[in-house]
């Protein structure tokens, strides 16, 4: 069998400062891998922005580059991508000014909203609130920027806008949905109360497909030839990074276990192979300016664990929590080994028998200000 016919498909990330493609047969076998990249921007402090044209030309220089190393043609295609931000969009799907990222804290004054909503609403949606999520940029595009508000029709995650300019269709999934400070994860929907009470127009949000694994379109004649592909592929709804990093542990050889150092959230993923990704264990640290306390305890994000798991009151535990909201960098690398005792201390307690325990320590989401300042 010819190469252009082995069976593959393309993997399309969209992170940060990179886009990366990765082409994998049905084994799983890595066939070929690419990235490019594009610029953060912050024109002054606490903004961060990207222009989603640079995502897209990174996008299809990737993919072209991984599907000709592979010498092979994916039969569908799959995504995952940086989480929370807001890409302002026309009818069409064009992007209407640069689009805000999760590391972006302007929209820090517009959490006093939130704040002023009831404990039922803020439990719905089980987030920390912090300023890099889409509602909270969008409330501060509301008010600061009224024409392009006005002029938008769609508020999108940065994902869900590149898989609309690979099919033409506009989409949201509950990875990334459960993410913004808009959606309601006990009823997984978007939450229409809290977006009206919060001034907004809920017709913005995307339709929501039911999971990160349904079909959410097919690669439009236009894109396939930027690409270099053909007409008609099928494209995925995708995942956000995080869960889709999670997701992977059912794949692994052995029992293993992964150890998230985010933002004040601390996770310990543990799998075997086969088996779904568990939340062991999760540390969450407390910011009492920008997380209200819920129930006895800090609210926290469960958006990811719910997606892999279905079963969240199965799959979470609680530590200790901090005071610190950040593990980026020297200034929190005391929170850091706190965390990675606390981890392997409830990794040891698990059943699942661990042949390993990886610790990566990231910038993670939602840092308001880097650690210089």
């Amino acid at each position: 069998m010819s190469a252009d016919w082995m069976a593959c498909t393309l993997g399309l990330d969209l992170g940060t400062s990179s886009a990366k493609a990765v082409v994998i047969d049905t084994a799983g076998r890595v066939l070929s891998q690419a990235s490019a990249g594009y610029p953060v921007t912050s024109a002054q402090a606490g903004y961060a922005e990207s222009d989603p044209a640079h995502w897209w030309g990174a996008v299809t220089a990737c993919a072209r580059e991984a599907v000709h190393a592979a010498g092979a043609l994916p039969v569908a295609i799959g995504l995952s991508g940086q989480m929370h931000g807001l890409v302002l969009a026309s009818a069409q799907g064009l992007a209407l000014r640069s689009a805000l990222l999760w590391a972006d804290s302007r929209a820090t004054g517009s959490l006093r909203a939130y704040r002023r909503l009831d404990a039922r609403a803020l439990a719905r949606l089980a987030n920390p609130l912090v300023p890099g999520m889409t509602g909270p940029l969008l409330v501060w595009i509301a008010q600061n920027e009224p024409l392009v508000y006005r002029e938008a029709r769609w508020a999108l995650q940065p994902k869900d806008w590149i898989r609309a300019r690979l099919t033409g269709e506009i989409h949201a999934e509950p990875s990334d949905a459960s993410a913004s400070l808009l959606y309601d994860l006990i009823g997984d929907q978007w939450d229409v109360e809290v977006v009206g009470a919060l001034g907004l127009d809920a017709s913005m949000l995307a339709p929501l497909l039911p999971s990160a694994g349904a079909l959410a379109g097919y690669l439009t004649a236009a894109a396939g030839a930027e690409l270099g592909l053909p007409a008609g592929l099928p494209v995925a709804a995708g995942a956000a990074d995080t869960a889709a990093a999670a997701r992977v542990l059912a794949f692994c050889q052995t029992s293993s276990a992964r150890l998230d150092a985010l933002t004040g959230l601390l996770g310990v993923f543990t799998g075997s192979p086969g088996a779904e990704g568990r939340l062991l264990a999760a540390w969450q640290a407390h910011d009492p300016e920008t997380e209200p306390e819920i129930g006895g305890r800090a609210a926290t994000s469960l958006a990811n664990w719910m997606v892999i798991s279905g079963r969240p009151e199965e799959a979470l535990t609680w530590g200790d929590r901090a005071v610190s909201r950040t593990v980026p960098g020297s200034a929190t690398w005391a929170m850091a080994l706190t965390a990675q005792a606390y981890a392997f201390s409830a990794a040891s307690r698990s059943p699942d028998g661990l042949a390993a325990l990886g610790f990566l320590p990231l910038s993670g989401n939602e840092v308001p200000v880097s650690e210089t300042d």
